[in-house]
């Protein structure tokens, strides 16, 4: 569906926001979001997530958070069980379970990232290259009267 290049672009940005959202010191993070550095950390930071997720005691607001921080674990690049649809599923649990606040611009960004990573995409992209699609259709059809118009233009002077 993508070409290589393109994958690799879409991934390049996806890196850039996972390092914006992790770096502490010129980022106002509300989450004090910090990543496990080995496999085993990230192992159990998904466990322990996952149980406040299953936990029916815990609040709505923090199943929220949990299911933030488990797209967030899926989605980082040091994890070696990472999972863009997964990341994308709990993303999306998280923002729609947290509907009474507004959704931070940089979640809404991976949101968008992941869906076009995952093929899930926004709508707004597919619209966008269906757009460009068609008006490269239009400006060959263009280009093709215009040389049918210099054509029959050649002819009637000919005629004359």
């Amino acid at each position: 569906m993508y070409s290589r290049g393109k994958t690799c672009l879409i991934f390049s940005f996806f890196l850039v926001i996972a390092m914006a959202m992790s770096s502490c010191a010129s980022f106002d993070n509300p989450l004090n979001i910090t990543y496990p550095k080995s496999t085993q950390e990230f192992k159990n930071e998904i466990n322990r997530y996952r149980s406040v997720i299953s936990d029916k005691i815990s609040s709505n607001k923090k199943k929220s958070k949990a299911h933030l921080r488990l797209g967030l674990l899926y989605a980082h690049h040091r994890n070696q069980w990472q999972d863009y649809d997964k990341a994308l599923e709990h993303i999306e649990r998280s923002i729609s379970m947290d509907k009474g606040s507004t959704t931070d611009d940089n979640v809404t960004n991976l949101l968008v990232l992941l869906k076009s990573i995952t093929g899930k995409d926004t709508g707004k992209i597919s619209a966008y290259r269906r757009l460009k699609r068609e008006n490269s259709e239009l400006k060959s059809t263009l280009k093709k009267l215009n040389e049918l118009e210099v054509e029959q233009e050649r002819k009637r002077r000919l005629m004359r």
